[in-house]
């Protein structure tokens, strides 16, 4: 649990663009916290205070001496990378993920995401031509507990400078469950399919400002719509997948003393 939360914790920590997402790191850290005791994302209130950096070990958090890798790329100057991570390849839901950021290099943004989306294993496509949508769904990863924990997509609607969670895994506990999800973003909203459902169809969640999924009802003229078949969309790279090079690993390792973890405020 300490390396799950503090994954998702580390979207808040600062920099150029990452205090944007405190929301987020508080959001699913109690929802990470709360799969414990049974408790699903979507029933979560919004959270304040501090919370502190749980993502240590008795020598303190790992920081590794590693390239970093490009893991998803949306088009020539937008794309997920993979950094400070001991191995892409993961064996057990308990691995270090590492960090995951968010670039978009014609609007010097790098934006912070949970780790979870390093181990997301299925089909994501962001085609969305006016630029301002994005999403990136994380993983179920960590301890479990007796009901499973959930996983939540990151979402901006502004280009990546704030971002918002929409649960799409209410309960679970292997990543490899993710295979069976594909996920579409476009200008107006965010298709998910779940394939173990005989249908074959997904669910539609409009996106837009204003709309906060952990506060609901959603404003007047949006709905979630169920039963509808996924829109035909390509990423403009083409990519649908997250990949990576296992050939790149940490060379070396050293440690951050636990007192010098910064907390969330």
């Amino acid at each position: 649990m300490r390396q799950y939360l503090l994954e998702l914790v580390t979207a808040a920590r600062t920099h150029t663009s990452a205090p944007h997402l405190a929301s987020i790191a508080i959001l699913v850290v109690i929802s990470a916290t709360a799969s414990l005791t049974g408790c699903g994302l979507a029933a979560l209130p919004g959270a304040v205070g501090a919370v502190p950096a749980t993502r240590t070990v008795t020598r303190g958090v790992p920081k590794y001496d590693v390239d970093p890798q490009v893991i998803y790329r949306i088009d020539d100057h937008r794309y997920v990378t993979l950094e400070n991570y001991p191995s892409c390849v993961h064996k057990s839901r308990y691995d270090d993920l590492g960090q995951v950021f968010y670039h978009d290099d014609k609007q010097a943004i790098k934006a912070e995401l949970p780790g979870g989306f390093a181990i997301y294993q299925g089909r994501l496509v962001v085609d969305a031509p006016g630029g301002k949508n994005l999403a990136f769904p994380a993983s179920p990863a960590g301890i479990c507990g007796d009901k499973g924990t959930g996983a939540a997509i990151a979402y901006s609607t502004d280009s990546g400078r704030t971002w918002q969670a929409l649960s799409y895994i209410d309960f679970g506990c292997d990543p490899d469950s993710t295979k069976n999800f594909s996920i579409v973003a476009t200008d107006a909203a965010i298709f998910v399919e779940n394939s173990t459902y005989r249908t074959y169809l997904g669910t539609r969640y409009p996106i837009a400002p204003g709309i906060d999924y952990r506060k609901p009802p959603l404003p007047a003229g949006y709905e979630v719509t169920y039963g509808v078949p996924l829109p035909k969309a390509k990423t403009p790279s083409g990519m649908e997948h997250v990949v990576c090079d296992p050939s790149i690993t940490a060379r070396s390792v050293t440690y951050i003393k636990p007192d010098s973890v910064p907390q969330i405020r």
